[in-house]
């Protein structure tokens, strides 16, 4: 099978340079990649590359455009091969000429760099170890065969992060913490509304939460906890900062200096001087990494909390602008007449939640489970998109 740019032939390196040169040109530039015996310390065998062909074709269909608009006395051809490679065969090729050797260079670094970053190819790597799925989306595990078995959700643009599907580079995945807080008689959920001038999610019902601050880990570390506990530091403070609610022992004292932590008058760490945190308040239930095309990404901790209905919630004002209590059956079907506008991940955790009756039976079901990490696929089909969940959720840690 050959599309445009896919081929599960080998490729005729030879070829594909005489296609490109014309008689105005004085230089060819040729980037072939090669398998190689070797990868991150691990002998390689073979490898079997798969993509996800019609999106493949596309973006690779893009790439080449949009590199022809910026130099328009480039010639550029790309061809990717599928399937089963042995060590020293050609997987991809790009031939670039152009009548000067620098835009001919530089076409070819352009276009093989945007390919990784972009392109939804996989690589299966056989080593004497075992096989092992690497390459598109960083260093998810989820094949082809798991993202076309996936749930697929068509998505509207207020259900995604601001420039989801538009972002072609490489981004550094953040890491973050985000609480789930609920209460009882009757069982509702706090939301949070950010900014609408928020550069990520405007106007958006989310989880309070936010990145890991160099802070949340020096406090970690001065009462001796480490990995998920870390996280949990970074979700108590995002939560006391967005919500103004505290979990914990002193909680008139914690909120009264809210105003001072927000404005960076005082650390949280400082704050925290002779209080215990109640790191055990925080059931751990779920982690999703945003995908890759958005132009901010976070690796996101989620946590459940179960709050007093004598604390009291109110917006920063800065990053929040509003605070809603509301039960989780009633935000889905304010978003499905669209009066509230839920992201993806926070509609799908509602769905899960919905289910139960109360706050403990939720907490309870969450203990001692095995929490998987949720790696969406973004597929952009036009000016269609849609969230796949890979059907294999493989890498777990202890709900600890």
């Amino acid at each position: 099978m050959a599309g445009r740019y896919l081929t599960d032939d080998p490729i005729d390196v030879t070829g594909l340079m005489s296609s490109v040169m014309r008689e105005s040109d004085g230089a060819l530039a040729l980037f072939a990649g090669a398998v190689r015996n070797h990868h991150e310390g691990k002998s390689v065998e073979s490898i079997f590359y798969d993509a996800y062909r019609p999106m493949a074709e596309k973006e690779i269909d893009t790439i080449l455009d949009e590199i022809r608009q910026a130099n328009p006395m480039v010639r550029i051809v790309l061809v990717h091969r599928l399937g089963l490679l042995t060590v020293g065969d050609v997987s991809i090729a790009i031939a670039c000429s152009s009548p000067h050797r620098k835009d001919a260079f530089a076409a070819c670094r352009q276009a093989i760099d945007r390919v990784k970053q972009t392109v939804p190819i996989w690589k299966k790597e056989k080593s004497k170890t075992g096989e092992e799925w690497v390459g598109w989306q960083g260093r998810s595990t989820s094949s082809p065969e798991n993202v076309r078995a996936g749930e697929s959700y068509p998505v509207s643009v207020s259900q995604l992060p601001v420039g989801a599907g538009s972002s072609r580079e490489e981004v550094a995945i953040t890491p973050a913490a985000s609480t789930i807080v609920v209460r009882d008689d009757p069982y509702e959920v706090l939301l949070y509304r950010r900014n609408l001038k928020s550069s990520f999610v405007p106007g958006a019902w989310v989880f309070p939460g936010g990145s890991v601050e160099q802070s949340d880990v020096e406090l970690a570390k001065s009462i001796g906890v480490t990995g998920v506990d870390v996280m949990r530091v970074c979700a108590l403070r995002e939560l006391l900062e967005e919500s103004g609610l505290w979990l914990g022992e002193k909680s008139d004292q914690v909120v009264e200096r809210r105003d001072d932590l927000v404005h960076a008058r005082i650390s949280f760490n400082e704050l925290m001087g002779g209080i215990t945190m109640p790191l055990e308040k925080l059931t751990w239930t779920a982690r999703w990494i945003t995908p890759a095309g958005v132009p901010k990404r976070f690796d996101t901790f989620f946590f459940i909390a179960n709050a007093s209905r004598e604390l009291t919630a109110t917006a920063d004002g800065i990053e929040g602008i509003e605070v809603l209590w509301i039960s989780p059956a009633g935000a889905l079907e304010l978003q499905r007449r669209g009066e509230l506008q839920l992201m993806f991940p926070t509609m799908k955790t509602l769905e899960a939640i919905a289910a139960f009756s109360s706050s403990s039976a939720l907490i309870d079901s969450r203990k001692g489970l095995e929490v998987a990490t949720t790696r969406p696929v973004l597929i952009v089909d036009g000016d269609k998109k849609r969230i796949v969940l890979p059907s294999d959720e493989n890498e777990t840690g202890p709900s600890s």
